[in-house]
């Protein structure tokens, strides 16, 4: 289930640079506060929720630009983790 209020948020926000909607940037911030645990890849992310590898990549870096998740690039598998 996507995050309503989060949904409801990034449909003011100018996702057009990122081609991904509110409803599946509410899915990628759900699945990243409740069920994400460190170590897994993008890959594992993909797989769990079922959306594309791109979606979910550019969900992540417009969380990551308005400040709801912070992002650690130090190792890989990057680190997601959420701010708000």
């Amino acid at each position: 289930m996507p995050d309503e209020d989060l949904m409801q948020l990034a449909a003011t926000w100018d996702l057009e640079e990122w081609g991904v909607s509110p409803r599946l940037i509410g899915f990628v911030y759900s699945y990243i506060k409740h069920r994400y645990k460190d170590g897994e890849t993008l890959n594992d992310i993909e797989r769990n929720l079922g959306i594309a590898h791109e979606g979910i990549s550019h969900s992540l870096r417009a969380l990551e630009e308005y400040g709801y998740l912070a992002i650690s690039r130090a190792r890989k598998p990057f680190q997601y983790r959420v701010i708000k």
